[in-house]
This record gives C-alpha cells, structure tokens and sequence, in this order.
C-alpha cells in the first residue's frame, strides 16, 4: 500500500499494542501508523489517517497472520446505522415504534445504485447472512456482496408497509480476516415508486 512501508526494524516513538478483533480494534489504530511483526501489533502514532489505518490493517491481516496464528470470531453484528455510504444520498436514521429495536435505516434520498459498506472480521467457513428489514411501496431490490461477490437478492417492494421481515442468505468465506459486506441497489420492482431500502441490523453467524 502506497505511503505505509513494513520496515525491518522500528525507530522513534513505537507503542506494541495487543491485537483485539472486535469493534474497538480499529479505534486501536485509529490516527496512527501500524505495523505487524511476529504477530504483534506496532504503532506509531499520529502519522495516518483513520481510513488508511483501516486499509492498512486489513491487508496487514490478511499477510501476517496464517492458519493457526490468530483465533478469529464465527459470529458478527453490524446496525445498519454504522453503514458507510459509499455511491449515493447519505445513511438516515430514523426513529419507528413497530420495527423491532425502534429503529431503522435509510437514504436520505433513494436512487439506483445507491451502495452502503461495512468491515467485518471473520473465520473462514460456512455462514449464513441475516437481514432485519422493512418492506414498502417505495422500496427497491437490493444485491447483498460479500467482498464483491453477491451472496443474495431481495426485491422490498411490498403494497403494504411490512415491519420486521428477516432475510436469510448462505454464504462461504474460504479466508479468515477482514471482510467487506456491501448492499447495493440494483433496481426496482415495475409497481415501486422508488428505489429506498429500510435495514435495522444485519448479523452473521455459522451455517449449522
């Protein structure tokens, strides 16, 4: 990665740090430049921004860590409202009594190809893909991607507003580490007037 070298010895103010997988793991590296040694996590702080920590790291993962060398979860959680907004209209939040947690999420304004990611890290395995979601008139079909590669479709057009519909995909990770789940809206059912989606949480677990 352009700007983030591994050198072979570390001079100045270098912090070792253990290595936690879980949410707090990127606010360990949050501002700061990391590196990975015999599978201990180095830091020098504030010499990178938060975006390029993230990407650091999870191609840090990926290279320094082989099987047997770090005990990866088999479960992952991600609120809709941590989404990143990445093509489209900025993620909204929004207060609703009949949908369980009492929340859920959209576009502040839906359009066609409107795409929302999040980091997850997981084991490598069989797994299946939840979704905690509401479906209305005004909803679009929305492609579920697993580092690219999608995993499931769900058409949310509905006449009536539907609360609490859950959405279930299988899927195989064959590497452990640091994944990328996207959703992605690809169209629209002919009697939909628009292209939202409406997420309170997804979540990940082992296909049993």
């Amino acid at each position: 990665m352009d700007g983030v070298p591994l050198p072979d010895t570390f001079s100045g103010d270098v912090q070792q740090r253990p290595i936690r997988i879980d949410r707090s793991l990127f606010y360990v590296i949050s501002g700061a430049l990391a590196y990975i040694v015999d599978k201990q996590l180095y830091v020098q702080t504030g010499t990178m921004t938060v975006n390029d920590a993230r990407a650091a790291l999870a191609d840090m993962l990926n290279i320094y860590f082989g099987e047997g060398g770090l005990i990866l979860p088999v479960q992952a959680t991600i609120w809709a409202d941590e989404f990143i907004n990445e093509i489209g209209a900025s993620v909204s939040p929004f207060k609703i009594d009949e949908q369980m947690y009492n929340m859920a999420v959209s576009q502040s304004a839906a359009a066609n190809d409107d795409t929302w990611v999040q980091k997850f890290v997981l084991d490598a395995g069989d797994y299946v893909l939840s979704a905690l979601s509401i479906k209305a008139d005004y909803d679009g079909i929305v492609d579920f991607l697993i580092d690219g590669d999608v995993v499931g479709t769900e058409d949310y057009y509905s006449p009536t507003t539907d609360f609490n519909q859950r959405q279930d995909f299988p899927f195989t990770l064959s590497v452990g580490g640091i994944h990328e789940l996207a959703v992605h809206v690809t169209g629209k059912n002919a009697s939909s007037s628009d292209y939202f989606m409406h997420f309170t949480k997804l979540w990940i677990k082992q296909d049993a």
